[in-house]
């Protein structure tokens, strides 16, 4: 008697490799179809790539806030497809769902709503990734942003994203180095060029009175003296919102250039934990 095999499937390894991969494919591939619609989503899956096809782009703190937590989900997603495909009884497969719902619950909670910050920093093409990015800048009587970085011996771009929930901020900066001559050089430019703000500044706090608390237009953090210019549009925006601030270093002969931006960020207290925190200064130096 002649016997015919049926079709056999997939062998039960190749089975288990689609189960370990595809959650976490999926998950990819859900954040970058939603990423346009979620900041942080569009940040992580972004910087996820450049992270791995660029050379010079460094990720720092980048993984524990966006890849691990990704991971995490991707491995509990199969582990609840294994237990389905158990031969468990169907109590006890509810469960170990019932468990591993509840600890995708609390992985999902954590990254959603713990703030975290990416810092990258790169010196190849740091001046044309910089101007990139601050091309939309534009300042009173449609004035570009003033750079003067020609004559610099070297440039360092550092970006500094914060997220929260679904808020987030961007800080661009441009770290230069000059020789003696060009900083004076380029200082005097700016100085001649830049309408730096004298007036203070609103922070969106109020005292007892309710009368608006104001801070000075400067800060000095160490040797680095920090000034900023007019917002882009001060009858739209507060300065936090988005603004441009320029660094100047007389020891090392450097100067930055922070662009900032974040519309909902709602008050400041103060001008240099501004610069550490949010603009991200305390990750450059």
């Amino acid at each position: 008697m002649e016997i015919h095999e049926g079709k056999k499937g997939l062998p039960e390894p190749v089975i288990k490799l689609i189960i370990w991969c595809a959650p976490t494919l999926t998950l990819l591939l859900i954040g970058f179809s939603l990423r346009g619609w979620i900041p942080s989503l569009d940040s992580i899956a972004s910087y996820m790539l450049v992270s791995v096809f660029s050379v010079g782009l460094t990720p720092h703190q980048f993984f524990l806030p966006a890849l691990i937590p990704l991971l995490a989900v991707g491995l509990i997603f199969t582990r609840m497809i294994f237990v389905l495909r158990s031969r468990r009884k169907a109590v006890v497969k509810a469960i170990l769902i019932a468990v591993w719902l509840i600890i995708l619950i609390i992985v999902s909670f954590f990254n959603v709503f713990l703030p975290r910050t990416l810092h990258f920093q790169t010196k190849t093409d740091a001046r044309s990734t910089f101007e990139a990015r601050t091309a939309a800048m534009v300042y009173p009587e449609n004035t570009a942003v003033p750079l003067e970085f020609e004559t610099a011996s070297s440039a360092a771009y550092h970006e500094v994203i914060n997220m929260e929930v679904i808020f987030e901020s961007r800080a661009y900066t441009l770290l230069c180095d000059y020789g003696e001559a060009e900083y004076k050089d380029a200082l005097a430019s700016l100085e001649d060029r830049c309408g730096f703000r004298t007036e203070p500044l609103g922070t969106g706090c109020f005292d007892e009175d309710r009368v608006e608390i104001m801070i000075e237009p400067y800060a000095m953090i160490g040797d680095d003296r920090f000034r900023i210019l007019w917002p882009e549009d001060e009858n739209t925006f507060w300065f936090y919102n988005r603004c441009l601030l320029i660094m100047n270093n007389d020891a090392k002969k450097q100067i930055a250039y922070i662009i900032f931006y974040d519309i909902d960020l709602d008050y400041v207290e103060d001008l240099a934990a501004f610069i550490n925190e949010y603009c991200g200064w305390r990750y450059i130096r």
